[in-house]
């Protein structure tokens, strides 16, 4: 039972701290891409922007697809408010419009003119995204550690009739 035991904690300390490594080595990758997404949606609400202020509305689809040279499959929609793609985004109380980009699993979003977005471009911003996550993994590792150190530094335990 013992072993047993032991190799349980074992594999759930292992995967927990492949876990946590595997996370923050992706987080430079998730930043270089969502700093692009940032950029992309800085460019696109300028031109969105633009657009509002000459007119007083915001352009319709094939209009905003003809304004930024949105190409075929490209997912970037604008919209007045928070759309179903963005429902548990948050817009601004002045913000004009709210452009989503559709990244194959998840939509991130951004509100104009306030630049709140769901992009995570920073270590900081990363770490409080994910930190919830690597924290449960820490504890879960330390915990099976803790364990496996309790199990084998106790002693074999006797097994005697004290009659």
């Amino acid at each position: 039972m013992k072993l047993f035991t032991s190799l349980i904690l074992a594999g759930a300390a292992v995967f927990s701290i492949f876990m946590v490594v595997a996370t923050l080595m992706m987080m430079p990758g998730q930043m270089a891409k969502d700093r692009v997404y940032s950029e992309q949606f800085h460019q696109v609400a300028k031109v969105a922007d633009g657009y509002f202020l000459k007119t007083g509305q915001l352009p319709d689809d094939a209009t905003f697809g003809r304004l930024i040279g949105r190409g075929e499959g490209d997912s970037l929609s604008l919209s007045a408010s928070v759309g179903e793609a963005c429902e548990h985004f948050t817009k601004g109380k002045n913000d004009r419009f709210v452009l989503s980009l559709w990244r194959g699993q998840w939509s991130e979003c951004f509100s104009y003119p306030s630049g709140r977005t769901t992009l995570m471009p920073s270590w900081w911003e990363q770490i409080l995204g994910f930190g919830s996550q690597l924290a449960f993994l820490a504890l879960v590792a330390a915990g099976a550690l803790y364990g496996l150190v309790r199990i084998w530094r106790r002693g074999p335990r006797s097994v005697t009739n004290a009659a």
